[in-house]
């Protein structure tokens, strides 16, 4: 989640920098069918996640959810990395490769794996990664 909010904001970081990214300034399509387009995106997405086909805001050509964060990704790593956020990216690219927690959870119960197993594993794990970042931060606050 700390991946997706950095790259929210590199993009806005460039946005402010360079206005020709606004939708509503420099797509071939009208702000009505911005509006459209934006809630058919977000339907998509949230029926199918990193492999949902999404539009673009510039032509509305189509573009799966993935590919498209790959792209902004590669548009705001050097921003990223100017603004001392670039480690918060990183995780984009395995979360692009692998797919998201629900999308693993997902494949791991079409594989037969009993849900309450899977949900057990996830929560565990994320515990685990709490309990890691908690020690790397007190680590580097106390250094």
């Amino acid at each position: 989640m700390l991946a997706v909010t950095a790259l929210l904001e590199a993009r806005l970081l460039q946005l402010i920098d360079d206005p020709s990214l606004d939708p509503l300034e420099m797509s071939q399509l009208s702000s009505q069918d911005l509006i459209t387009l934006t809630d058919a995106n977000e339907d998509a997405a949230a029926r199918q996640s990193l492999d949902a086909t999404l539009r673009h805001w510039q032509d509305g050509r189509p573009i799966l959810a993935r590919d498209w964060i790959e792209e902004i990704t590669g548009e705001v790593w050097d921003l990223s990395k100017q603004m001392g956020f670039r480690c918060f990216l990183s995780p984009l690219k395995k979360i692009l490769r692998e797919g998201n927690s629900a999308q693993r959870w997902l494949n791991l119960q079409n594989q037969g794996f009993d849900t309450s197993n899977v949900m057990i594993d996830a929560i565990q794990a994320v515990a685990d990664q709490e309990r890691e970042l908690e020690d790397k931060l007190c680590e580097s606050l106390v250094a």
